[in-house]
């Protein structure tokens, strides 16, 4: 699964929220950073360790990774990473792995990866506000008690096609 879209928009707390639940009903969650520079180490090996970990483990697998493309985009590794998610590189985990990821810039992933079902089987894209209903429903979300439909709605046409952390701040701002 691949969530796409600018930054801001809500795909971190998906995932965040993806694998606290699974890890709640009893599941292995595997966050998966980018290595430390000059340790030797790509974002590609990484993932690799993630995905044997996943295996090892025996357990139903989420393995979260953020900016996706960050950890695809070595051309030196693009064959193992095609091979490996395709499914040939990687041993099987008997209980499931899936692979959840964020990307901002999906563009920069390479379309046999990010075109093809099997390596991506599902694309989300998470976009900008652009609808009234759901602009009073971030702000009813982030003013709580303190929202008030008379003094609060007529300014969520004024928040329409801002990240939903936009409306957060603009809440948390207000306050102060």
């Amino acid at each position: 699964v691949l969530l796409v879209g600018p930054p801001g928009t809500g795909k971190t707390t998906l995932l965040k929220a993806e694998g606290a639940r699974h890890a709640k009903n009893g599941g292995l969650v595997l966050y998966v950073c980018a290595p430390i520079k000059n340790r030797g180490e790509t974002s590609w090996q990484q993932l690799a360790y993630a995905l044997l970990g996943a295996a090892e483990s025996r357990l139903p697998t989420l393995i979260l990774v953020e900016d996706f493309e960050m950890f695809i985009s070595d051309p030196q590794e693009l064959q193992l990473v095609l091979n490996t998610l395709d499914g040939v590189a990687t041993p099987d985990n008997p209980a499931g792995t899936l692979l959840m990821a964020t990307s901002n810039d999906p563009e920069k992933i390479d379309p046999r990866i990010r075109d093809r079902p099997g390596r991506v089987d599902v694309v989300i894209e998470i976009g900008l506000v652009e609808d009234q209903e759901l602009a009073i429903r971030f702000l009813k979300q982030f003013l709580g008690n303190a929202y008030h439909e008379e003094e609060h709605a007529r300014l969520a046409g004024l928040l329409l096609k801002q990240p939903g952390s936009h409306f957060r701040e603009v809440c948390l701002a207000g306050a102060m």
